[in-house]
């Protein structure tokens, strides 16, 4: 048993006790903040005393405490990492122990804890909080990481199990709500939700789309289950692998025969905004109408019911038969380790494009925007830091001009596909020809806008990787 024990506690209740009973209390208002978690290096100020702080990563884990200015305190937030611990601490002993009553503030607000320093580990093992401080709710935590100054600011306050079925029922009804993960919620409950969310957007854009011809819910309907693909990837690991490649196999063949209409959709819009012949535009919709038609058969044929029931059963047990063995149960932890690869092999790819790049590099490139943007559309709340939230920004932005010059090389596949049917002195294919030279310029003007924010985007991933391994 050791000499130092911790307790949570639910209310101020002990506090107004000790007050009514006279305890002498000693204030004192503290804050902590960290600039390096291995090793720990951190600043505290109490009652406007400033300390440097540094404990070795040694077996003695030896603390070194030097007294500083106002000035060096405020100088090192700029280098702070995690969140300030702001906590209001009043200290008070009896023949038992040294106590610390210390009821946190700011974004730990709510949270009340209780410290024991015993005289002796005898005095620790025979302490009966009940008989010292009367009937009040409490949990010991001495053992709980979590409570930890240095988990609480890089993770936030500890919370309740999640809600899960609750969070689903939400979602189902208002299916535009952000999720917001709380940092110790279990992670599989939490991809548990994300899938129940995207899912149900799934359906809804399924239903409007087999129900008329509707080129937006068709492309909802895409988005979705392009979601699913690349979230179903990113919580893989917590589950059972043999699921996890089923569903993935039903999302990438499903999504494969949405692809056509999709891209005669874009390449029609293109040739009404640049005045096509009559006789070209009226043989696009020809087609467009076909391959609509193909494309509800696809969505109504047996692919879409397995993987609707195999979905379905996946959500109702992902949390008992499906679930992996060992995982990581911390949604915070888990999803900063799965994050900060996926930014790291963004910034790789990002960071290989050049003047020089074929068109292929862009695009795989514009693969890896997509994936991290899904993933940051879910995840990045869960830091509530102005880096992630600028990284999403950036990545948003990024891939609309990566997306355009897709967009640009699915039209010139066209045209060329149609110039090799066309006679050249026909109109059509003059009307080709020149739209094709129009398409290379701005197949040029994308790839110079894009590596004329590359400097900027790498930028912004790197203090987000920053943020981000801190969590880890």
């Amino acid at each position: 048993m050791k000499t130092k024990r911790k307790f949570l506690l639910y209310d101020r209740a002990i506090l107004f006790a000790l007050q009514d009973a006279g305890v002498k209390l000693r204030k004192s208002d503290v804050s902590w903040f960290y600039t390096s978690f291995s090793p720990e290096i951190y600043y505290v100020c109490e009652n406007n005393t400033f300390t440097l702080h540094h404990k070795k990563e040694d077996l003695i884990r030896e603390a070194l405490k030097f007294k500083i200015s106002k000035d060096d305190f405020s100088e090192a937030k700029a280098d702070m990492q995690g969140e300030m611990v702001q906590k209001c601490r009043y200290g008070f002993a009896n023949s038992q122990a040294d106590f610390h009553l210390e009821i946190y503030s700011s974004r730990l607000s709510t949270l009340i804890t209780l410290v024991a320093n015993f005289k002796s580990e005898e005095a620790s093992k025979k302490f009966d909080f009940i008989k010292t401080f009367g009937e009040h709710e409490f949990l010991d935590i001495s053992d709980d990481f979590r409570y930890k100054t240095r988990y609480l600011a890089r993770f936030g306050k500890p919370c309740e199990k999640l809600n899960y079925g609750f969070a689903k029922s939400v979602f189902e009804k208002f299916d535009d709500m952000k999720f917001q993960i709380p940092p110790y919620a279990d992670s599989a409950q939490s991809a548990g939700v994300i899938f129940a969310k995207i899912y149900s957007q799934i359906l809804k854009s399924h239903d409007e789309y087999m129900g008329a011809k509707d080129e937006e819910a068709l492309h909802k309907f895409r988005i979705a289950m392009r979601k699913m693909r690349v979230m179903v990837k990113f919580f893989a690991p917590l589950f059972a692998p043999k699921i996890t490649d089923e569903i993935l196999t039903h999302l990438k063949n499903i999504v494969g025969k949405t692809n056509q209409m999709r891209d005669i959709e874009v390449f029609s819009k293109f040739l009404v905004q640049n005045s096509a012949p009559a006789h070209f535009g009226a043989q696009m919709n020809t087609l467009g109408r076909s391959i609509n038609e193909r494309t509800k058969r696809a969505l109504s044929d047996a692919e879409f019911d397995k993987f609707r029931a195999k979905f379905e059963d996946f959500l109702k047990n992902l949390g008992g038969i499906y679930l992996s063995p060992e995982y990581e149960k911390i949604a915070k932890k888990f999803i900063s380790n799965r994050l900060n690869k996926a930014l790291k092999a963004l910034r790789g790819v990002i960071g290989e494009l050049n003047e020089k790049s074929e068109i292929a590099k862009f695009h795989d490139a514009r693969i890896y925007l997509k994936k991290v943007r899904y993933e940051l559309e879910f995840c990045a709340r869960i830091y509530e830091s102005a880096r992630i939230s600028e990284a999403y920004k950036q990545v948003k932005i990024a891939q609309e001009s990566f997306g355009a010059l897709q967009d640009v090389s699915i039209w010139q596949n066209f045209i060329a596909m149609y110039q090799k049917a066309s006679d050249k002195n026909d109109e059509s294919f003059k009307y080709l020809l020149a739209l094709n030279n129009e398409l290379i310029a701005k197949t040029k003007s994308l790839k110079s806008e894009i590596l004329d924010h590359k400097d900027e985007f790498l930028k912004s991933i790197k203090k987000a990787i920053a943020k981000i391994k801190i969590y880890r």
